[in-house]
């Protein structure tokens, strides 16, 4: 763990008051929202619709689903899978194929 990173661990630790462990809380919420938003976009620069993609699901263990997407929103995409259902995967978890 870095330093800095110990530190603020140790004062969050030691804090005592509600309120303050609220704002605390909030604060990191909204980064981690943001963060989140941030990677999205930045998948969402590379995909388009009809691209072929894969992804990795719990169901599919150690091989991919691989289809093609259907329709991108804001922060998923509707990817079809020949002979299955269509999935609503999160953008970040797209990786597009044929692409070295």
């Amino acid at each position: 763990m870095r330093k800095d990173l110990a530190d603020i661990v140790v004062a969050i630790s030691q804090m005592t008051d509600r309120s303050d462990l609220k704002v605390l809380n909030d604060t990191l919420f909204r980064q981690f929202k943001y963060l989140q938003q941030l990677e999205a976009k930045k998948a969402k620069i590379k995909l388009r619709i009809g691209q072929k993609v894969s992804f990795w699901s719990k169901i599919s263990g150690a091989t991919p689903h691989v289809g093609k997407i259907k329709k991108i929103n804001r922060t998923k995409a509707i990817v079809a899978i020949p002979g299955s259902f269509d999935w609503n995967v999160p953008l970040a978890k797209l990786t597009v194929e044929g692409v070295a």
